[in-house]
């Protein structure tokens, strides 16, 4: 198989569902520094509801893809949610952050909730793709054992 070289352009690449010319991708670690900083300071509004951060690091064409739900979330449609309540889950503990260029992914525990009169654990992996500072996309994997529980519940 021939070697990418800068002159050489791939095939665009598919991750969170869409496609990217992995040619325009920022691969170097002050990136992924970066980018994993501003990663820890949106889990961090996240557990605040500190929606004036959301409106300053969100691009304007930002989406929230929730597996399970035909649409994502557009950048509006968040920031009311966050203003009227926040999100269901709260991170209350980063887990791991691994980041690479443009992307950082992100395992947390949220806070404890109730279910079927028992306290669980919830888990979650949130896929933030971040350039020039703006969260441009954000894919969130909820603990699904726990959401069939509930769903069993309902």
């Amino acid at each position: 198989m021939p070697q990418l070289t800068p002159t050489r352009k791939a095939a665009s690449i598919y991750f969170c569902g869409r496609a990217h010319d992995p040619n325009k991708f920022k691969w170097n670690r002050m990136i992924s520094s970066e980018n994993k900083t501003l990663a820890t300071a949106i889990n961090q509004a996240f557990l605040l509801g500190d929606v004036g951060f959301f409106e300053q690091h969100l691009s304007h064409d930002f989406e929230w893809h929730l597996p399970g739900l035909p649409e994502p979330l557009k950048r509006e449609h968040f920031l009311v949610m966050l203003r009227s309540g926040g999100t269901e889950v709260k991170t209350s503990r980063v887990t791991n952050m691994i980041a690479e260029g443009n992307f950082v992914v992100v395992q947390s525990d949220g806070k404890p909730v109730q279910l079927n009169g028992a306290w669980r654990q919830q888990h979650i992996c949130d896929i933030y793709e971040i350039e020039d500072g703006m969260l441009i996309h954000l894919t969130t994997y909820f603990d699904t054992a726990m959401m069939e529980e509930e769903m069993d519940e309902g």
